[in-house]
């Protein structure tokens, strides 16, 4: 398995090269510019092909029916396979960006263990509906306290 640095050094390599225009531009195009690297690099180690045949298989755009990566597999007996790709590339948790990027995934993963024991916890533990509602409310306050922590703590620290 890559680690995500290696990844990440890839997808903007594939994105300065290929996808230039909108690398250099504003940050909305070069996140566009990122997304389609990324398309690209899956689509390079997924079907094993070269740079510029995983880049002419990006199709990522407006108006795509949400398709990111289209391949047609060479003809076989009047047969060709086609394979089309939606690519996702995302953290589960927007309050866990820091903690990624710190390399601190064990943080998260207690972060999100202790916050399914608080919700058990007010499910179990109520007498009615209205209960247990304002305790998982409480789980998930402290659980979003808890992640402003650790952001902080290691964004000053890093």
């Amino acid at each position: 398995m890559l680690s995500k640095n290696i990844i990440d050094k890839q997808v903007n390599k594939l994105a300065s090269e290929f996808f230039a225009d909108q690398f250099n531009g504003s940050s909305d195009d070069k996140c566009r510019a990122l997304s389609k690297a990324y398309t690209q690099l899956t689509m390079k180690n997924m079907l094993d092909l070269d740079e510029d045949e995983a880049f002419d298989c990006v199709v990522d755009g407006k108006n795509d029916f949400a398709i990111d990566g289209l391949y047609f597999s060479e003809p076989q007996n009047e047969f060709f396979d086609i394979y089309i790709y939606q690519i996702k590339r995302f953290i589960a948790n927007p309050l866990s960006f820091m903690i990624y990027i710190a390399e601190k995934q064990i943080w998260n993963f207690l972060c999100m263990l202790a916050l399914f024991v608080m919700i058990l916890g007010g499910l179990f533990m109520s007498n009615d509906a209205v209960e247990a509602i304002r305790m998982i409310s409480i789980a998930y306050c402290l659980y979003y306290v808890l992640h402003l922590i650790l952001s902080f703590k290691l964004a000053v620290t890093k």
